[in-house]
């Protein structure tokens, strides 16, 4: 029965309508000079213009060598299909058999591009230079593992790629330069280590394969070497002009006299360039007004247009802040006004606020894309003249906003101000109230980026970017942080509290046969094996709730409340204990059996003990992961729980090499962090306990310390290493020393070593969690209980 009222074919009579049809291969009509896309670019006149880029651009973009295309490559397609770099991503794997992983429409985010770069082992990747900029400013190690980094679309900045060669050693950083009509990169230049500390500027290179580059002068003659003139491109990658616009393409692409010894057609980039002694080239700056932010080409007329437009406004001007390395678009206008008294000619201006900001955002964004809006609009009764009649273009760019004032102030808790500062600080703006929104303030996307990476930092949230560009303000970041944590934290504190009342109250001595509800603390829920954690010296639950959030397994995730007073004192007399302690209430969740364990820092010995209290009792541990933790040896002539053995021990055994780091980075620097804390009093207020200095050494130092044995593990075990090198602690000697820090000495049982770049406190949060977390999800058995 026909239900659809169109055309339709029934698969079942295909091959009777097509049985007269001829099987010949149809005739190849393209051509290399066919049209393979039509992109889009700012264009002065208020509307874009449409390059037309031929199917010969591309082949020649990807057949060049400025990378080494084959099928082993994995391409991470970031940039949005209305970029031109994403033709060097999507073509560059695609017609080389290599992979392709597409980001999707997603805001870059930090943790989502790391995620991307591990889960799909990206090797090739393109970011633009803001992009790449607030990356290595914030966690460079999220790059690590791509073999072949691009980045440009502006000048790129000396100090970011030296930080980013010092943390990405085995990275080739590659500045990729070109204009839309000459297809995506015209010149290459494969970054060397930047040794000069005078250095100014990265080049952007030589042209790439099929191409030419000329630095002519006003009369279309060549240069001089060292000397700047305007780049001109020639070659295969030419677009074939703008769409509907050949006034432009005749201005635009020029066909030169071949007298002149220059090829017959050039495009004219209106970048200013010069060429270096070893023929690299170096970009100088543009001809003309337009600009570029976060790889996006942007014409300043395009913006002023539209506001000019706008029926509230009657004149504006753009111009571009900088702060550092965040570039802003600034627009100041002048507002449609009908009070006779403000002088409309005089030198003299006033700072007003009298526009619908909302209804202004929304008719700009009917014009413009997102990246064009202005981050600041300023409004004045007039624009500044100099003394020579024109606009004071330099007089406007000092001219700050005035602030919106509120009868009182709605930010009072203690902690919405902290997070407002933050705000401040890394967005660089002045938040008055909770509902400003902060786009309008001045902040911009990819400082929005870090201000979120930095709150997963500090408060253990995953918040997307999108979700504030939903509501951009201070009040919904208040939301998303509170409500991302408040009830799982509340609930842990609870308990945490309830177990330091407990003991507190009880004045419990002997814990081997003590069941206590709150000894293990569940932070995820899951049918499979349960995974038991045991935290570092005085840690909590609240340590690991990421890394329970993005255990990507069915198992459940138990933490180690450690039995303790208000005053930070242990109740246990020595690991042996506090192990039997743990092992009678993990019993009462999985009474028998293919036991997991995790241990961090302090907690390796104590799951060492579980581990042998298990083997003992012939029950089985399928699964036993230590992070950063020392092994329980001997040391044999000294073992009376004196910290001073370990450091004796230890130093003994330090490779020559690593002595002067010993003498002055880990035994200087104590020494002087030691009269520091004698002269400067510390805060020993904790976040959820005061914690007790002399008990904390007394206590749970003790236990470390005094803790060894002579027992063989039978167990496979694997080892998590932080290798960032943190010579003011005894473990980093330790680690040079013995990779595997000594537990060889006690394991008989398979090892198997993981190193993660970070430092001791680091492998818990983000980026490093996401690749803990890896490492952990394949050591563990999810079969059901």
């Amino acid at each position: 029965i026909h239900i659809f009222n169109c055309p339709y074919l029934l698969l079942e009579e295909l091959d009777k309508l097509t049985q007269y049809f001829s099987n010949e291969n149809l005739s190849l009509t393209g051509s290399a000079d066919d049209v393979a896309y039509i992109m889009y670019t700012s264009g002065t006149t208020g509307k874009p213009n449409g390059v037309l880029v031929p199917q010969a651009g591309i082949i020649r973009l990807v057949e060049s060598d400025f990378i080494p295309f084959s099928p082993n490559q994995t391409f991470l397609q970031v940039s949005p299909l209305g970029f031109d770099a994403s033709t060097f991503e999507i073509w560059g794997a695609l017609l080389h058999g290599a992979k392709l992983v597409i980001y999707g429409k997603h805001i870059p985010e930090f943790i989502r591009i790391y995620s991307f770069i591990n889960k799909y082992e990206i090797s090739c990747l393109w970011l633009t230079a803001a992009l790449f900029n607030a990356i290595i400013d914030e966690a460079p190690e999220i790059l690590t593992g791509v073999k072949y980094l691009l980045t440009g679309g502006e000048a790129l900045s000396v100090n970011h790629i030296r930080k980013a060669q010092q943390n990405l050693p085995d990275t080739i950083l590659i500045n990729g330069y070109g204009p839309t009509e000459c297809t995506t990169f015209t010149c290459c230049y494969q970054i060397p280590i930047i040794e000069d500390k005078h250095q100014k500027s990265i080049p952007i290179g030589k042209p790439i394969k099929s191409t030419e580059v000329y630095i002519l002068n006003e009369k279309l003659l060549p240069v001089n070497s060292g000397e700047i003139g305007e780049l001109y491109v020639a070659g295969a990658g030419l677009a074939l002009g703008y769409l509907n616009n050949p006034k432009l393409t005749n201005e635009r692409f020029l066909l030169v006299d071949n007298s002149k010894g220059l090829p017959k057609r050039l495009y004219k980039t209106g970048d200013l360039c010069r060429e270096q002694s070893d023929g690299n080239i170096d970009f100088v700056g543009r001809v003309d007004s337009q600009i570029k932010i976060n790889g996006f080409r942007i014409e300043i007329a395009e913006i002023e247009i539209c506001l000019k437009k706008y029926i509230f406004i009657t004149d504006a001007i753009i111009l571009l802040k900088q702060k550092g390395d965040i570039k802003k678009i600034v627009a100041y206008v002048i507002p449609r006004i009908y009070n006779e008294s403000i002088p409309k000619k005089s030198r003299s201006f006033e700072i007003i606020n009298v526009l619908d900001r909302n209804s202004l955002s929304k008719y700009m964004l009917s014009w413009l894309p997102t990246y064009m809006i202005p981050h600041e609009i300023i409004e004045l009764t007039n624009f500044p003249i100099n003394i020579n009649g024109k606009i004071d273009r330099k007089l406007l760019k000092e001219i700050e906003p005035i602030e919106k004032h509120t009868q009182d102030s709605d930010i009072i808790d203690s902690f919405d101000n902290k997070i407002k500062l933050l705000c401040e600080g890394m967005l660089s703006i002045k938040i008055l109230h909770q509902n400003d929104n902060l786009f309008e303030l001045g902040a911009e996307s990819l400082s929005m980026a870090q201000l979120i990476f930095h709150l997963s930092q500090l408060y253990n949230v995953n918040i997307s970017v999108n979700s504030l560009y939903i509501d951009p303000t201070l009040a919904n970041l208040l939301r998303l942080v509170k409500s991302e944590d408040a009830n799982e934290h509340k609930n842990i504190q609870s308990k945490i509290n309830n177990s330091i009342l407990l003991f507190d109250n009880e004045k419990k001595y002997d814990l081997g046969n003590f069941e206590n509800e709150n000894a293990l603390i569940k932070l995820k829920e899951g049918i499979g094996l349960p995974l038991f954690v045991a935290p570092g010296l005085q840690g909590n639950a609240f340590f690991f709730v990421d890394f329970a959030k993005n255990l990507n397994t069915d198992n459940p995730v138990y933490v180690f409340e450690y039995p303790v007073n208000s005053d930070g004192s242990i109740i246990a007399m020595d690991m042996e204990e506090l192990a039997s302690y743990y092992l009678k209430n993990m019993k009462t969740i999985q009474p028998v059996g293919g036991y997991q364990l995790l241990r961090f820092s302090f907690g390796g010995k104590l799951v060492f003990e579980i581990a042998h209290q298990l083997e003992i009792q012939q029950e089985t541990i399928s699964s036993l992961i230590i992070i950063d933790s020392e092994g329980p040896y001997k040391k044999s002539w000294y073992n009376n729980g004196n910290i001073l053995g370990t450091e004796i021990y230890t130093a003994k055994r330090i490779p020559f090499h690593l002595w002067s780091n010993y003498l002055i980075r880990r035994l200087l620097g104590r020494f002087l962090k030691y009269i520091k804390s004698k002269l400067i009093a510390s805060d020993k207020s904790g976040v959820l306990y005061k914690i007790n200095q002399p008990h904390l050494e007394r206590d749970f130092l003790r236990l470390w310390i005094k803790y060894s044995t002579d027992y063989m593990l039978k167990s496979k075990v694997s080892i998590v290493n932080g290798n960032k090198e943190e010579w003011e602690t005894l473990l980093c000697y330790i680690k040079h020393i013995s990779p595997d820090l000594y537990l060889k000495n006690n394991i008989v049982g398979e090892i198997t070593i993981h190193n993660i770049n970070c430092g001791h406190v680091e492998f818990f949060r983000f980026p490093h969690l996401l690749e803990l977390t890896k490492i952990v999800e394949t050591n563990l058995n999810s079969v059901k209980q």
